[in-house]
């Protein structure tokens, strides 16, 4: 039987996954899939993300930041984000955009077992751009400050990595 600690994550997961699902069938119809690299000059993340076009110049971004090089001081954490990006065109092909979102930080104390006891709620600010390298395929270089979770301090995140244009 899960505990009561067990279970608000994994219901907030299936939530989380749900709205995914939602948006990726009410939406326009084109959303963008990849991975890529993370850090905040301390830790080393892997970012598998998914972006949904909710208009000619906006999307929502959902993304995940789980470090795999840390300091041994850090606890195991992985952050689940959703950000609203505002595309601006500019001539030489590329866009740039600002964004704005929120997250919540799962802070693992058993990573071996993967048992979740801490949740924290952060938010997301920052800006990026993306490069199109072919009619699918484009890359993208984002930066954030990310802010509000307790245990961990305010960070300034960078992330970089090919998305596919489905």
């Amino acid at each position: 039987m899960l505990s009561y600690r067990q279970t608000i994550p994994n219901a907030m997961k299936t939530l989380f996954f749900y709205i995914l699902i939602f948006l990726s069938r009410t939406l326009i119809g084109q959303f963008f899939a990849g991975a890529g690299l993370g850090t905040n000059f301390e830790t080393l993340a892997v970012n598998p993300r998914a972006e949904f076009i909710v208009g000619s110049h906006a999307s929502i971004s959902a993304y995940a930041y789980y470090p795999v090089l840390k300091p041994a001081n850090l606890p195991d954490f992985m952050t689940v984000n959703a950000d609203f990006h505002y595309y601006m065109r500019h001539p030489l092909e590329f866009n740039y955009y600002p964004l704005a979102g929120i997250g919540i930080i799962f802070i693992l104390e058993n990573p071996s077992e993967q048992n979740i006891t801490k949740n924290y709620f952060c938010l997301n600010a920052g800006g990026g751009v993306s490069f199109p390298l072919s009619s699918k395929i484009y890359m993208y270089l984002e930066g954030a400050l990310v802010t509000g979770a307790k245990v961990l301090r305010t960070d300034l995140r960078f992330q970089t990595g090919l998305t596919y244009l489905f």
